[in-house]
């Protein structure tokens, strides 16, 4: 009859299972790991000039609010709006001059 040892099997497949989960852990950092990462980069630099490209737009749109809004006071809309303002007041001067001219 064999002289089996339960203690001596168990401890021989617990090495040899630990030892395929570390060959497989190696594989996984050291292969796929790499892999990952080379294609990240390969991602990164594709995509690179798109977040450039949209970083100047966002600049020229914070210009461009800029130049519309301002302080409230020196900003394009606020200018068209003084203008049409203006525009009325010289409407009726006008009127008025006409009303003068004509009596």
């Amino acid at each position: 009859m064999l002289d089996v040892n339960i203690s001596q099997i168990i401890y021989n497949y617990g090495f040899v299972g630990g030892g395929l989960a570390l060959i497989l852990w190696g594989v996984f950092q050291f292969g796929v790991q790499k892999s990952i990462e080379k294609h990240m980069e390969e991602i990164t630099n594709q995509i690179r000039p798109i977040v450039e490209c949209l970083n100047e737009l966002s600049r020229r749109l914070d210009r461009i609010e800029y130049a519309l809004y301002n302080d409230g006071h020196t900003g394009l809309i606020n200018k068209v709006d003084h203008l049409v303002e203006n525009q009325q007041i010289i409407k009726t001067e006008i009127e008025i001059i006409k009303a003068k001219a004509e009596a």
